[in-house]
């Protein structure tokens, strides 16, 4: 299968700051957790309930199977299967958790107004500049402030997301060959088969390395194209939809030169605006494009790998979850991270733009809400962030979990 993404749009190459060796080394980290956890729970060695169920198995008979025992194992297979998906999404919410101070380093140097502060404060030493070079200073740092919030809303999104179906993938074809091997095992122990019977059975050793090798790669590519190109790509589109949108924000009054003040109301319509416009770029394709061909390079034994999982990441089903990971984001964001800032009515906007900071680091922070009930496997404060907590529960994800499991 063959892809093609024609959208004209320039994409950016490297970050400005973070460097592509670093990326590369976080790139790896991240695929080599997800394989170590994949093959520890999917390899040769299966845990002691499977073993359990496949011992239960293995006693049906297989010439004369009952029906009652034909749907025994169904269902065993079926317990063993959701067993694995909690897994699956378990190991998501962990290996997002450990690239959030990436994105976060990444998202920061391609967004980074540190020059700006510093000819502002040079400007009021009088070393620099007039008034209106003051505004325009302003302007700029008030652009990429909210571009900084922005794309960290769809960046951590679309991670959280591209994660859940890679590793819900790559756990659904391990537990299928798994599956395999039983099946050949028993195949064999029957007909007391020579070795020539199964390549896979003669050397699983082999064959469960280069499997690793393939997998390892393609992860790797992956993470890295998404922090180096897809989130590049990102800040460049919307920054340009911000600067658009706010244009009729001042910071500074153009007459009076004095501060202007902001409401709730009018930030909460900015970012509604900025979002539909956002909407018109399809960002959903960004993760996509760094799957299809051209962008990842791997051998005919991942290939079925990466189709699968472009076969889902373009289905109704991920379009229908990207917007309700997107509209939860949103809405914790709001309520969590600038609605706070108005409890004391309007606020100038200069304050306002210099608390985003605050409000972007509410996705690199555990929340410090108190427990829930006892009966709560895992509570809000155990979580790297609030977003990952709404995620884990959202029925949505745990569909698209599913489909991608296969």
């Amino acid at each position: 299968m063959s892809r093609q993404y024609t959208r004209s749009r320039k994409k950016a190459t490297k970050s400005p700051t973070f460097s592509s060796i670093a990326t590369k080394a976080l790139a790896a980290y991240g695929a080599y957790k997800v394989l170590s956890w994949a093959w520890r729970e999917f390899g040769a060695n299966p845990t002691d309930k499977d073993s359990e169920e496949s011992h239960e198995e293995s006693c049906f008979p297989t010439n004369c199977q009952s029906r009652k025992n034909r749907h025994r194992l169904t269902m065993s297979i079926a317990r063993r299967r959701q067993h694995r998906l909690a897994y699956c999404q378990k190991e998501a919410i962990n290996t997002m958790s450990s690239l959030l101070i990436t994105l976060k380093n990444t998202i920061d140097s391609q967004t980074d107004f540190s020059k700006q502060i510093k000819d502002l404060k040079q400007l009021r030493s009088g070393r620099l500049g007039d008034f209106q070079t003051k505004r325009d200073l302003w302007d700029e740092i008030k652009t990429k402030a909210i571009t900084r919030l922005v794309v960290t809303v769809y960046s951590h999104s679309l991670l959280t997301l591209l994660l859940t179906v890679q590793i819900h993938v790559l756990g659904g074809t391990l537990f299928r060959s798994q599956l395999k091997q039983q099946e050949l095992g028993d195949d064999a122990a029957q007909s007391q088969a020579g070795p020539d019977q199964s390549l896979f059975a003669e050397h699983p050793q082999v064959q469960e390395e280069e499997e690793r090798s393939s997998y390892h790669k393609i992860l790797v590519q992956t993470y890295e194209n998404f922090f180096r190109v897809a989130v590049g790509s990102l800040v460049n589109d919307i920054e340009k939809v911000v600067d658009s949108e706010l244009s009729k924000w001042n910071v500074i009054d153009e007459h009076e030169e004095k501060v202007c003040s902001i409401t709730l109301h009018d930030l909460e319509d900015g970012m509604n605006c900025i979002r539909q416009k956002i909407d018109h770029l399809q960002i959903g394709q960004y993760i996509c494009e760094i799957l299809s061909d051209g962008e990842i390079s791997c051998d005919d034994h991942a290939r079925l790998a990466v189709e699968e999982s472009l076969d889902v990441l373009e289905s109704p089903v991920f379009e229908n979850v990207y917007r309700e990971v997107i509209n939860m984001t949103f809405d914790v964001v709001g309520m969590k991270g600038y609605a706070p800032l108005f409890n004391d009515g309007d606020q100038p906007l200069v304050s306002v733009i210099t608390k985003m900071k605050n409000v972007c680091n509410i996705f690199y922070v555990s929340p410090d809400e108190p427990n829930e009930e006892r009966w709560v496997d895992k509570p809000m404060n155990s979580y790297s962030n609030i977003f990952l907590y709404y995620f884990d529960r959202m029925n949505s994800v745990k569909e698209l979990g599913d489909v991608s499991f296969g």
